[in-house]
């Protein structure tokens, strides 16, 4: 938990209402792994702990505060902007993310 959360105050949460492997991350800053955070026409890489979330899945809310998420195997759009495979997206404190994709859209889509 980055800035933590109590109940689902304050909880970064993620919907994968996806055919999409997503992964997620909990642990910001610290942790073994490393996310690379998309800031337009660069990153910046920090430690993390990734999680794979299922297709359909959902994850946070509940004292689980997500903190960043990603397709890391495949590119996504974020807000309208395409987003290469593996590039991290902060998850801003107790925001919701809902991402889909019909059958014939090849990217998923993330607000």
């Amino acid at each position: 938990m980055a800035g933590g959360c109590t109940g689902n105050v304050g909880c970064g949460s993620v919907n994968n209402n996806t055919r999409f492997k997503m992964t997620t991350t909990e642990t910001w800053n610290s942790g073994p792994n490393k996310c690379a955070q998309w800031r337009g026409t660069t990153t910046t890489t920090y430690k993390c702990t990734q999680n794979d979330l299922a297709p359909g899945g959902l994850r946070g809310g509940n004292s689980v505060d997500v903190d960043a998420f990603t397709y890391n195997y495949n590119d996504f759009f974020w807000n309208n902007n395409k987003i290469k495979k593996g590039q991290w997206i902060r998850i801003p404190g107790g925001g919701n993310v809902y991402c889909k994709a019909t059958l014939s859209e090849t990217y998923p889509r993330c607000d």
